[in-house]
């Protein structure tokens, strides 16, 4: 199997052959399939195994790695496949991955890989088996480590490999230079392609010889692969018309008929858990994938009350009894009568929830095609299907019941499936009308989440949707299992907006000025109400004669009353929903209100639990660790670390910075008739007042600092240039500015000290201006012979704009770009694109080493640096030596990080809201504290 993603390394999962030593001599003897001489490999197996460690460290933040209980399942398949073979040194180990793709792959030196999808798609662990077999055949045979030799030596020169440290090293130097001869790091499709079917011929006699059914193997191929039986011929191969897919489809199949009946092995014996069992253990596990593990913690608590994330999306059930809400992360349900809180459910990256038609359960989908169903009477799910296609979906919308799913695919063809199973109920393609460029704007916008649009009907009997077609829309009857005509009334309310209602209705917004919006029967299209909402879209209530508006004059949404034709609720929140008069909504404070349309009062509230910490807008954390400020899309709040208390609760802010004396700076945006400003609060009254109005302001608040990018005047008074503006945030006051006539920078500001690094792409015009200059520059300008994405940055006093030093980052032709700097010190810290964290030294503008990992936070004092990999594991390291010194695994993802000034203290927040306080010595030389009420003391 494969596995695609952006970074080179994970193609090179290829390639098998078993060396003549390791033949049996039993009546079926391991097959002899030799390596081609002209494949040398300079790893030892030792070697090969560090190099698959530096790999997996370079590319496993890119997905959830699931090292934990759950894997013994996975462990024992392989190792009763691997006992069918004469023992090795290779550390083998075998590992689950969250991945939304049905896949496996592996690494060099043992690792392998298999996605949590794919286990979902097997039908027995006959057909999970041949997959993980496969993998073996591709690490046994060493061939990775044969296709990174040829890397090494036709890229670095390399030919040699020393302990781990070196191999380390020299796979950074290789993902330093990678630009420099891309071509190197793949194979061609016929080489990928022969190579796959040598290591299904391993696969197939381990799978038999270790009791499994070898034609599973075949099978599961030709399932997922979508070859629908079709192996092709000679014939078809002498015209070169036989599909990659079914070739292999074909060799499979051949090879379980050709093994000796000697080679069926015994059977395994049933596990504690069936295969059934344990497949939907896996596909229910919620983990972060690991073991909790947090020595000498100083303090640990959770903020009190939690900042909460803005309710994107409610939604009655169909007869009023259950209100659901929805944030980034969570599904809330709640009963109507009483009102109050009832489950929730972990949702991220979920689509919009639905109640099924009977209001009995919800159900919802992710864009892996993970389909779930959830009871409202057993407060438990239900169902799980992973949908396995081979599609690649744009935009996916699923049925109110949960068993259709609408594909909108990368060729803008809308295809329905079966969730159970997968099967194609329609498809719908576009038509020859739309010119190449047409069709990539439309999809280029679908995959942006825009411009195409598709409902279900409450009942899930209908489907309407946009499409590239003559007639721009695509409809079906389900229930008559055909496609429908709509009549032109409803075809003209597909203009802008469009939706289902109840009773059978169907509302659309079109017309220039939402002059022909209207409600009409489905699918007749006579017209119920006309009604002008301008510009606005508009959106169904669960029931009523209502609909919903967005927005409304100055507010997010609004509810227009259909029969009086006037609005009758206007909402500061875009989430809003109407059963009859009963409306919900979302307060300030995150606690939600049932309210009557006639009444002011409401009729109930109801608080909402723990959601994880959504996306931070702006995060800060004042010098002595007692306070910590924290804003969402929505609100934002401070809390005293002393206590865990919030004592501040506020709309969102854009910008937070602690001054010195702990008075909080923060940037409020516009909202409503608030007009946008820097804002002072004084978390000890708290006391809020504006330090600087920014009416117009096009600047952005970097901590202390105001950076506006505008022309400067240079000279006279009429000539002016580009550049920046740097201004207090506390006064106003301009501190500073520099104009650029020959390229703006990129700038960054350090939160731990005073430091400006502004950055510009090494072929920029102000870079050979610079050089002249510029000795230095000049000189390493000269050496360089290709600057192709290497990087000039210049570090500034952030307060007076005085040059402190210069660095200059090669990055061998283009092989990585960098995401984001920041100084602490005398180190220079750059995140780069290939998930490392590079480390310089200001004073000498020499890079120092590099270590694997994003966020990155220094202790000068300490000479430490902490970064986090794999999400959830935060790391410590020496500097300079780059030396590993401690792990600090926590149960979910951080939030933010950062060191005391005097870098004794390391905080961390986690997105569960907790606080946590180390002392820094102690975690790295293993003392453990004295007392928890000492170390509280020390926490203030």
């Amino acid at each position: 199997m494969r596995i695609f993603v952006h970074r080179w390394m994970l193609v090179l999962l290829i390639g098998f052959a078993i060396p003549a030593s390791v033949r049996s001599q039993d009546a079926c003897p391991v097959p002899s399939f030799i390596l081609p001489d002209k494949s040398p490999n300079i790893f030892s197996i030792r070697q090969e195994a560090d190099l698959g460690d530096a790999i997996a460290e370079s590319v496993q933040r890119e997905y959830r790695v699931i090292d934990d209980v759950i894997t013994e399942n996975l462990d024992r398949i392989g190792r009763r496949l691997l006992a069918q073979l004469p023992p090795s040194n290779i550390p083998f180990r075998f590992l689950i991955v969250d991945y939304p793709e049905v896949n496996a792959f592996s690494f060099p030196g043992g690792r392998v890989y298999v996605t949590r999808k794919l286990i979902a798609a097997t039908r027995s662990e006959d057909e999970l088996a041949g997959v993980v077999a496969h993998e073996i055949g591709h690490i046994i045979t060493r061939q990775s480590a044969a296709d990174l030799t040829r890397a090494f030596q036709k890229i670095l020169g390399v030919n040699s490999f020393g302990d781990r440290k070196d191999v380390f090293e020299k796979y950074n130097k290789l993902l330093d230079n990678v630009g420099r001869n891309p071509r190197v790091m793949g194979n061609s499709e016929h080489e990928s392609e022969s190579e796959e079917i040598v290591a299904d011929r391993v696969s197939v006699y381990l799978s038999k010889r270790a009791g499994y059914r070898p034609e599973a193997n075949a099978e599961f191929w030709d399932r997922i692969a979508g070859a629908g039986g079709r192996t092709g011929s000679a014939l078809s191969d002498f015209f070169a018309v036989t599909r990659p897919e079914q070739r292999r489809l074909r060799e499979l199949r051949r090879l379980a008929q050709q093994l000796p009946s000697a080679c069926a092995g015994t059977k395994p014996e049933s596990a504690v858990q069936t295969f059934e069992e344990w497949q939907a253990s896996v596909l229910n596990y919620s983990g972060l994938g690991y073991r909790e593990s947090l020595p000498n913690a100083m303090l640990k608590q959770t903020l009190h009350p939690q900042l909460r994330s803005s309710i994107s999306y409610m939604r009655f059930s169909g007869d009023g009894k259950y209100l659901l809400a929805q944030d980034a992360s969570s599904i809330f349900v709640l009963s109507r009568d009483p009102f109050e809180f009832r489950f929730r459910i972990d949702a991220q990256e979920a689509s919009a929830a639905q109640f099924t038609p009977d209001s009995k359960s919800i159900v919802f989908h992710t864009a892996g095609m993970r389909v779930e169903t959830w009871s409202i009477g057993e407060e438990r799910r239900t169902s799980l299907k992973e949908l396995t296609i081979t599609e690649e979906c744009l935009q996916t919308s699923l049925s109110p019941e949960g068993k259709r799913l609408v594909c909108l695919n990368e060729n803008m063809t809308t295809i329905i499936f079966e969730t159970d199973g997968g099967r194609r109920i329609f498809e719908k393609k576009a038509e020859s009308f739309a010119s190449p460029i047409y069709m990539y704007i439309l999809a280029f916008n679908a995959s942006l989440g825009r411009s195409f649009r598709g409902e279900f009907s409450p009942d899930g009997r209908y489907f309407v949707g946009e499409a590239p077609t003559q007639s721009g829309y695509v409809a079906y009857d389900f229930v008559e299992g055909k496609e429908l005509k709509l009549p032109p009334s409803i075809r003209t309310l597909l203009d802008r907006s469009f939706s289902f209602m109840s009773g059978g209705r169907f509302v659309g917004a079109s017309g220039k000025t939402g002059e022909k919006s209207a409600v009409v029967s489905f699918p007749d299209g006579q017209v119920q109400y006309s009604m002008q909402v301008g510009i606005a879209s508009v959106a169904p209530v669960t029931n009523g004669d209502y609909v919903i508006i967005r927005p409304i004059d100055k507010y997010p949404a609004g509810v227009m009353d259909l029969a009086q034709k006037r609005i009758v609720v206007a909402s500061k929140q875009d989430a809003i929903d109407l059963y009859d008069k009963t409306f919900a909504s979302e307060r300030i404070d995150g606690v939600l209100s049932l309210l009557h349309v006639d009444k002011e009062a409401a009729l109930g509230n109801a608080s909402l639990p723990l959601s994880p910490l959504p996306r931070l807008r702006a995060v800060s954390l004042s010098a002595d660790m007692n306070w910590l400020a924290l804003s969402s899309n929505s609100r934002g709040a401070i809390w005293d670390l002393r206590s865990g208390k919030q004592v501040f609760l506020s709309r969102n802010f854009q910008g937070a910075q602690f001054a010195p004396d702990n008075t909080l700076l923060v940037d409020f945006p516009k909202a409503g008739q608030e007009e946008r400003m820097i804002a002072r609060i004084d978390p000890v009254g708290p006391t809020a007042k504006i330090a600087v109005p920014l009416k117009d302001s096009k600047a952005h608040q970097a901590g202390l600092y105001l950076v506006e990018r505008r022309d400067i005047p240079i000279g006279g008074k009429n000539r002016s240039e580009p550049g920046i503006a740097i201004s207090s945030a506390e006064t106003g006051k301009e501190l500073w500015n520099h104009a650029y006539p020959s390229g703006l920078p990129s700038i960054n500001f350090s939160r731990d000290d005073d430091k400006a690094i502004l950055g510009w792409s090494a072929m920029s015009e102000f870079v050979r201006e610079e050089s002249k200059k510029d000795r230095d520059l000049k000189s390493r300008i000269a050496t360089e012979k290709e600057r192709y994405g290497d990087y000039y940055f210049q570090i500034l006093r952030a307060s007076t704009g005085e040059m402190i030093a210069t660095v200059y980052v090669e990055t061998g032709v283009g092989s990585f770009r960098i995401r984001s700097a920041e100084t602490f010190g005398d180190y220079l810290i750059l995140c780069d694109t290939q998930n490392r964290l590079l480390v310089y030294s200001i004073a000498s503008g020499k890079r120092l080493g590099q270590i694997f990992g994003v966020y990155g936070r220094v202790s000068p004092a300490l000479q430490l640096l902490a970064a986090e990999n794999e999400r959830g594991i935060v790391t410590l390291y020496s500097l300079p030596s780059m030396e590993k010194r401690r792990d600090l695994i926590f149960s979910t993802p951080l939030s933010f990080m950062q060191f005391s000034q005097d870098g004794k203290r390391l905080f961390v927040l986690t997105a569960d809201q907790q606080t946590y306080l180390f002392d820094t010595e102690s975690v790295i030389s293993d003392v453990k504290p004295t007392t928890q009420a000492a170390l509280k003391v020390t926490a203030k």
